[in-house]
């Protein structure tokens, strides 16, 4: 064995190998065949650089003599190491550099178990409150030991400019708060109380509460095409982020100002990493642990906040990393997405650990990193290797999002599972607001609908569900009380209600509500609910014979891909959310545009058919946040998604299209629609039959 070492550091050392090059053929026993191979490989190339030592341009040969133990010196100094540790308690506010930290399943311990949320239990993060950056978090010392328990003196000390410091205590509060929500994942949080709700609610100039994560009773899983049987607290994705100091560095030589690592909130800072080596790594070791490299990590606009000020910069680094760390630059075989890359999403591969995870969970500033295994490619470390697997499998489409639309034209819920109906999903498109004509209210006319949000109990997403006397839709909206709707059925009904082409009776919610939503919107109004009991609001039979839904627009689901979101906001001057095209159905996983071509799927048990593409009108120009319209998406969707080009054999109507409509196809579904009629985020979808063209589905 020492003789092939000797000869593999002279070989190095004549090819000017990279250290990082040189630890990862040297430390990998496992691939002793594989070096040895490659010994032999060079050898012939190592005998020409004896006898000319000009052979190879830029050799440092002088002589067939090399000094071996200075070779291994200068490796152990220059070894893969930790330099920094850094835990965020609370979600989107400053970070703790720290000695050491212990590992857990979901994250090292204390990182991201809090979050600040607003009124309606939905994550702050310095996105929209860049003013989180200044807020500093303390904890104890040895809160960083492993297997320290916090006593009734233990505190998480938050400060901030112009505050008094707040004081947690780290034992278990008593207090729960539902109706937490996080990106694509809603559950329950242990709330802080009233004296952190008041402190953050002053710091940030609107009501807001601190929330923590209940490990007990909640499961925030990673995303299964990633990282199956992996999850994670109130982090935006993965449990670790790993980056490197030589990342930085290169980024900083192009950057016409440095930025600190401070905009990247990496977990693990590497030393003596070659820039961006970490894309690579495919499963990495430190101590005892293994960490398995799940994908390159994308970056939102959040690095372009000064960490010291608050402030964020119009452009950087987000431009100057466009321009070498974009997927249109890493995968130019693919559709770029818009995004970019610093940084490598990690997972704990507890599994292969110390006898599945029970022995020292402690990384420490200074410990060691060793190379497992790496990935072939920058570009297959951004598409990773569970989603390439998945590709070569037929890469699985599944449903994203869910998203019930209680009043029409109101803002969505977006719900973890759904209950299917003949007339689209339980709970949605149920009310209508109308004038005192009773003809129906929208965005169209109405933009500010856009604000009034709806909340339903939890449960009323479980299927076979029924309201009881103490269950309510609440309605908020800005400037307004909350508006508390019976979710018994009314006894009154109004005459006379339109919409679009159908007429007939509907459920009228009673005088509250007229008035509420008459001063909102200043003009007469009321607010009325489908009687499915009594009235049947069919679908146009040449296109969905025999169906039928409620005040939805003209078929019961909406279907969209979060690929063509993607697509189409690369060629938009600023990129705009799912919510402006209102579906209640979001995939991922597909290619853009792919739904188009969606005849049937299939989600469980339950058939979709799909009866023509979505044409767009002007709602999708309004800022479902602000409730103001402007003229995107409409302008650039009308030059690629036209009906002019789509069936340029048809006489042009100025129609553009965006997702897919559907009715859910009951006859053929589970035996007639008697079995389980529930979908569930992360469910997979099945593509039964396509149509052979895009005008076909247009038409």
């Amino acid at each position: 064995m020492e003789s092939w070492v000797q000869f593999f550091l002279n070989v190095c050392y004549f090819l000017n190998l990279t250290t990082h090059t040189r630890l990862m053929l040297l430390h990998d026993s496992r691939n002793e065949d594989g070096i040895k191979s490659f010994f032999q490989e060079v050898h012939e190339l190592y005998i020409k650089i004896l006898l000319n030592p000009l052979y190879l341009p830029g050799s440092r040969i002088t002589s067939t003599h090399f000094d071996t133990k200075h070779c291994v010196r200068e490796m152990e100094e220059q070894a893969l190491k930790i330099q920094s540790i850094f835990v965020y308690p609370i979600k989107s506010c400053r970070g703790i550099s720290v000695s050491q930290a212990t590992v857990t399943q979901t994250g090292f311990q204390w990182d991201r178990y809090w979050l600040a949320v607003n009124y309606k239990g939905r994550a702050y993060t310095q996105k929209v409150e860049p003013k989180l950056a200044l807020v500093e978090c303390e904890l104890p010392k040895e809160a960083f030991f492993e297997d320290w328990k916090p006593t009734k003196n233990s505190f998480l000390v938050v400060r901030a400019p112009g505050m008094s410091p707040l004081k947690i205590p780290l034992t278990k509060p008593s207090s729960v708060a539902e109706g937490v929500f996080m990106w694509e994942w809603s559950g329950s949080a242990f709330d802080e109380g009233e004296e952190a709700a008041k402190w953050f609610s002053d710091y940030l100039g609107k009501q807001s509460r601190l929330v923590r994560f209940n490990k007990e009773t909640e499961t925030r899983p990673s995303p299964p095409e990633y990282a199956a049987g992996y999850s994670t607290t109130f982090a935006n994705t993965f449990p670790f982020m790993v980056s490197s100091q030589a990342s930085l560095d290169k980024l900083n030589t192009i950057l016409t100002e440095p930025v600190p690592i401070n905009r990247f909130r990496p977990n693990i800072l590497v030393d003596n990493c070659d820039p961006f080596g970490e894309d690579l790594w495919d499963e990495i070791k430190i101590n005892d642990l293994v960490f398995q490299g799940v994908r390159l990590c994308s970056r939102c606009k959040l690095p372009t906040v000064n960490q010291e000020t608050g402030v964020p910069d119009a452009a950087e680094p987000i431009e100057t990393l466009m321009k070498f760390r974009s997927d249109k630059v890493l995968m130019p075989h693919k559709k770029p997405h818009g995004k970019v890359f610093f940084g490598k999403d990690m997972v704990w591969n507890w599994n292969t650990t110390n006898n599945q995870g029970k022995g020292n969970k402690i990384i420490k500033v200074g410990d060691s990193i060793s190379v497992l295994r790496m990935i072939s490619s920058v570009s297959e470390a951004a598409c990773t290797i569970a989603l390439l697997r998945e590709k070569m499998e037929g890469q699985a489409l599944k449903i994203q999002s869910l998203i019930i639309f209680p009043i029409k034209s109101c803002r969505g819920i977006s719900v973890p599972q759904a209950t299917v109906t003949q007339t689209g999903f339980e709970w949605d498109r149920y009310w209508l607001v109308v004038n005192h004509k009773g003809r129906a209210c929208t965005q169209n006319v109405e933009p500010k609908l856009a604000l009034v949000e709806a909340e339903l109990p939890k449960e009323a997403f479980f299927e076979d569900w029924e309201p009881t006397k103490n269950s309510f839709l609440v309605v908020r909206a800005p400037g307004m009380s909350p508006l508390k709707i019976p979710l018994t059925k009314p006894s009154w009904v109004a005459e006379g209600v339109s919409m679009w082409e159908w007429s007939g009776s509907a459920f009228d919610e009673g005088e509250e509500a007229a008035k509420w939503f008459s001063d909102y919107l200043g003009k007469q109004s009321r607010l009325v609910r489908f009687n499915k009991e009594t009235e049947c609001r069919a679908t146009p039979p040449q296109y969905a014979v025999g169906y039928s839904t409620t005040f939805s627009n003209t078929f019961p689901f909406l279907v969209s891909s979060q690929a063509s979101l993607d697509h189409l906001n690369t060629l938009l001057p600023e990129p705009v959310p799912m919510n402006r095209f209102r579906a209640n159905i979001v995939v991922e996983n597909g290619d853009p545009f792919g739904e188009d071509l969606w005849d049937e799927i299939k989600i469980n048990d339950l058939v979709f058919k799909g009866v023509r593409l979505c044409y767009r009108c002007k709602i999708t120009t309004v800022d479902q946040e602000t409730g103001v319209p402007s003229t995107e998406p409409i302008q650039t969707l009308r030059k690629f998604r036209s009906d002019t080009l789509l069936m340029p054999d048809k006489k042009s109507q100025r129609k553009v299209f965006f997702g897919k409509e559907m009715v859910w196809n009951w006859n053929i579904s589970n035996s007639q629609g008697k079995g389980n009629k529930t979908i569930k985020v992360g469910d997979s979808i099945s593509i039964l039959s396509k149509i052979s063209s895009i005008t076909e589905a247009a038409t």
